[in-house]
């Protein structure tokens, strides 16, 4: 039940609430939980040399927010659809940098 708890709230909320850890049986702000996870995976990650990049690419996402937010963001600085779309075309083209 904690388990299926716990994936509704991920998806419901993503980066933006509250997780819970399942291990630990509490809820616990989602930074505090993808560094957790970060770490356990750290190990493997070094072992292929993909540490740099992926530590990286994670704490940006930490720090900027995913891209439902930023959406989310575009949309509520003048509730025009058209200026999500132009946020997404913006970033396709830029890609991660």
């Amino acid at each position: 039940e904690l388990l299926r708890a716990a994936k509704w709230r991920a998806a419901r909320y993503g980066l933006d609430a509250d997780l819970i850890d399942v291990a630990a049986e509490r809820a616990a702000p989602a930074s505090e939980l993808v560094e957790k996870f970060l770490s356990h995976l750290r190990p493997a990650l070094e072992e292929h040399d993909e540490w740099t990049e992926i530590s990286a690419l994670t704490r940006e996402v930490l720090a900027r927010g995913n891209g439902a937010r930023r959406q989310r963001e575009a949309y509520m600085k003048a509730e025009r659809y058209e200026d999500v779309v132009d946020l997404i075309v913006d970033e396709t083209g830029k890609g991660w940098s």
